[in-house]
């Protein structure tokens, strides 16, 4: 996706209640380029719960995002 109104519709996803809850547990910043490393846990709206893990890459130039890569992997979902 591309541009920040693709990503928060992504984010506020149709398929989930309300928005998801993101815990960061690490933060790794080199040059331009921070990485966050983190859970993210969201209720479906068919029931149940989402649970990931998800690494984010952060591109930055003049202090602004130039790109973001982000990895999720999808755990067992739960009830």
């Amino acid at each position: 996706m591309s541009g920040k109104d693709a990503f928060d519709k992504e984010i506020e996803n149709d398929a989930f209640i309300g928005s998801p809850t993101v815990k960061i547990t690490r933060m790794t910043e080199e040059n331009d380029v921070a990485i966050a490393e983190g859970t993210v846990r969201s209720a479906w709206k068919k029931g149940g719960f989402l649970n990931a893990v998800i690494c984010d890459v952060f591109e930055m130039a003049n202090t602004k995002i130039k790109r973001l890569t982000t990895y999720l992997v999808i755990l067992k979902e739960t009830t």
